[in-house]
């Protein structure tokens, strides 16, 4: 586990304690979002799984689908899945998203549940979808852990070692839509923290582009910096990127897999 700050871990404790109400509102829920830090649990700078801030998961929203069946991949404790099931509640009477939740921390599932109870949370690898028995997805969405975290099982189509990229390649098989949060240096463009726009590849961007066939999108626009001090204990470059699978299945390249869920 990684060493905690003394005001990281008042406010950690102060989230664990209000993680023990029987009922929890939406106070609660943004306390334990904006102060849970996964570094009591594990080394997460190791595992690069690092939370999304709430207020970045509120601009990533803008990017995300909340109509059909999403998928929320890597989900930690659910932070994106609490923003688009409270945008979605709002304008919806009220109602909740069909979502389902993975993640393969069972602390993380634990807590993921008594904060999202109408989430369909799955304790499980993201990479192995088919055992699940899930079928297709309308949309995922995800900030996957960042970079060279291994994976037992490889990707269909992109051969590179960043995990996010991994994720991205493998989710084409699987739904029609994607958006995502990922290190800046593997997106084919800089927007956050720049004074303008510029598209440009980098080394895992253009491997990620000449291995799938896939392009990956700005979406909306977020200038992810704002946030950039929010993140427990790392200040990380990201990017929002966007995805519509369906329009690009034309352009995969050759897969072992057919372009469905696995059943």
């Amino acid at each position: 586990m990684g060493k905690l700050s003394k005001s990281e871990r008042s406010r950690h404790d102060a989230a664990c304690a209000v993680l023990q109400k029987t009922n929890l509102n939406d106070d609660d829920r943004e306390q334990v979002f904006t102060d849970w830090h996964p570094g009591a649990v594990i080394d997460a700078g190791k595992a690069s799984a690092f939370f999304t801030p709430p207020g970045l998961a509120y601009d990533f929203e803008i990017d995300a689908h909340s109509h059909g069946r999403i998928l929320d991949a890597c989900a930690g404790i659910g932070v994106l899945s609490w923003v688009l099931g409270t945008r979605y509640a709002y304008s919806n009477s009220g109602a909740r998203p069909d979502v389902t939740a993975i993640e393969s921390n069972p602390a993380f599932v634990e807590i993921g549940r008594k904060l999202l109870p109408w989430v369909n949370w799955i304790q499980g690898d993201i990479f192995d979808p088919g055992k699940m028995d899930l079928g297709p997805f309308d949309a995922a969405m995800a900030n996957a852990p960042f970079g060279r975290t291994q994976t037992e099982t490889k990707s269909p189509r992109y051969k590179g070692a960043c995990f996010e990229l991994k994720l991205i390649d493998m989710l084409a098989d699987h739904c029609d839509y994607g958006a995502f949060i990922i290190p800046q240096m593997s997106a084919p463009f800089d927007y956050s923290g720049r004074q303008r726009h510029r598209r440009r590849h980098t080394t895992e961007s253009k491997r990620f582009e000449d291995q799938t066939g896939l392009i990956l999108a700005e979406g909306c626009g977020v200038d992810c910096a704002y946030y950039k001090d929010d993140w427990h204990g790392v200040a990380p470059s990201v990017e929002i990127v966007t995805i519509d699978y369906d329009e690009q299945r034309d352009v995969l390249k050759s897969a072992p897999q057919q372009l469905k869920m696995a059943v």
